[in-house]
């Protein structure tokens, strides 16, 4: 299980996770919609190991491997 444990993001000014927490069973397949700036993409960075939360934590990456293509 991967679990996402209220974590927090800011880029510049701009909060784009405050408190987040979610959790991703093993062997499912999950999805993220939302509206452009919502952080999916932040999201998914923090899932591939591109970027860290300010605050939090994410678990259930260790021994995970993770490919992450970026988008133009």
């Amino acid at each position: 299980m991967i679990q996402f444990e209220q974590v927090s993001k800011t880029l510049g000014h701009t909060h784009i996770l405050d408190n987040f927490s979610f959790a991703i069973d093993d062997n499912k397949i999950f999805c993220i919609i939302g509206p452009s700036g919502c952080g999916k993409t932040t999201i998914l960075q923090m899932l591939a190991g591109i970027e860290q939360p300010d605050r939090g934590r994410i678990t259930g990456l260790t021994g995970q491997r993770v490919s992450y293509v970026f988008h133009e």
